[in-house]
């Protein structure tokens, strides 16, 4: 009995690594960091500045909600920016 605990604790452990490398290698495909410039680029590969944001398909390239999910700052994708106090 005790060692199917043990073994079913190392189970779900191996299982928390492995969703957690899933999600890393998800983030790390969606976005390139840039360590030597200390640049993030999503959606762009080569990124020349800190953060460096490319929209793809038409689709806005930003939008920073508060808390309650009310957008903030929105930037559609022709670069009109909303910012909302």
């Amino acid at each position: 009995m005790i060692n199917q605990i043990r073994m079913k604790t190392e189970i779900l452990s191996i299982m928390k690594h492995i969703a957690t490398f899933i999600a890393s290698v998800t983030i790390i495909t969606l976005s390139t960091l840039n360590g030597t410039a200390q640049n993030v680029g999503i959606g762009e590969s080569s990124p020349n500045v800190k953060l460096d944001i490319k929209g793809t398909n038409g689709n806005d390239l930003l939008n920073v909600k508060d808390d309650n999910a009310n957008s903030r700052l929105y930037v559609e994708e022709g670069g009109h920016p909303n910012i909302t106090f």
